[in-house]
């Protein structure tokens, strides 16, 4: 989604002289419709403190820079699921060996490590799946046994179990990026 407020900047950019409080009233009524479309409920779940990290990646545009290399830049995302702290850090790639860095880099940011964390089914992460038999990347779950940590993967095509980490790759997306 974009923002009223982005929204309102580049049209105020281009052409647009109204009032922002038009843009985010017709911003609101097309959210209020197409959630009424769109409506579904789930059950929120809250967690205790440092039992849950959740996990995902967020794929941008390609960036240049002088030396003419080109590159996707990747967000590799955290969220602790009870206090909402994040972690962020933008790479070049979503390999093994990066993830394992910005999970090192994750546990010095929070100066610890939580119980269980959860992914998507990345490639990195999960090798095979079959209904609820994961099976995960044995140098991954390396990882995970040196730091103590259960790694858990999500049902295939819901996001809505790792919400948390999703809103905020979607803030960066609109609002940062």
């Amino acid at each position: 989604w974009l923002t009223s407020e982005k929204i309102f900047r580049e049209i105020c950019e281009q052409w647009f002289t109204g009032k922002y409080r038009i843009v985010a009233d017709y911003v609101l009524h097309a959210k209020k419709e197409l959630w009424i479309k769109k409506s579904q409920s789930f059950l929120r779940i809250e967690t205790p403190a440092a039992q849950e990290m959740q996990v995902d990646w967020g794929e941008f545009g390609l960036i240049k820079f002088k030396n003419w290399e080109v590159f996707k830049e990747h967000l590799f995302a955290t969220t602790l699921s009870f206090s909402r702290l994040k972690y962020a850090e933008f790479t070049k790639d979503e390999k093994l060996l990066t993830l394992i860095k910005c999970h090192v880099n994750t546990f010095e940011y929070f100066w610890g490590v939580p119980d269980r964390w959860l992914y998507d089914n990345m490639k990195t992460v999960v090798i095979n799946r079959r209904w609820s038999d994961v099976e995960f990347n044995s140098t991954f779950l390396e990882l995970s046994n040196h730091y103590w940590f259960n790694p858990k993967a999500c049902p295939p095509r819901r996001p809505h179990h790792k919400g948390k980490v999703e809103k905020m790759i979607g803030f960066v997306r609109t609002s940062f990026f």
